[in-house]
């Protein structure tokens, strides 16, 4: 009984109004709720691309303590990280993902200037530029993921769908 006076004393373009808000708030929502999707997914890709990235960073670093625990060495001659040294250079040049992360210049000044703290307690405690090269790496890795989540939101931002 009280459905039926409600109906009666509520105008239908009222009802329509109501209708219509309701639709364009489900509207709003549903495109909202795709857009926290895209966005996870997205997130999801730039972790396993940072991920790559500080699996691929380890090279670097392997090879850097390599080299720098081949100069602190009294007894290894010097010659052997050349090698190495080339290696890792010319992987970086031919790398486009990794060239984000580590500049070439980066490399060099770790190779050529870090021999001048050799830790004794074995060739993970040589160099100190290293560590600190490799902490800033990952840190950039780090930022270019979340870099790019900002822009992906940027790009989606209901602003521009007018």
């Amino acid at each position: 009984m009280a459905v039926k006076q409600l109906t009666k004393s509520v105008k239908p373009s009222t009802v329509f109004c109501m209708l219509a808000a309701y639709h364009n708030q489900y509207q709003k929502n549903k495109l909202f709720e795709d857009l926290i999707d895209e966005l996870k997914k997205k997130l999801e890709r730039e972790d396993e691309k940072e991920k790559e990235q500080v699996k691929d960073m380890k090279y670097y670093e392997e090879g850097l303590e390599t080299i720098l625990d081949i100069k602190c060495s009294p007894r290894t001659p010097w010659e052997r990280r050349i090698p190495i040294q080339q290696q890792r250079i010319s992987r970086l040049q031919t790398d486009p993902a990794m060239r984000l992360v580590i500049r070439e210049d980066d490399l060099r000044a770790v190779i050529e200037h870090d021999d001048k703290f050799c830790g004794g307690r074995g060739p993970a405690s040589n160099g100190k530029l290293r560590h600190l090269y490799a902490q800033i790496w990952r840190l950039k890795a780090e930022r270019n993921k979340y870099k790019s989540v900002v822009e992906k939101i940027l790009l989606l931002s209901p602003s521009d769908s007018k």
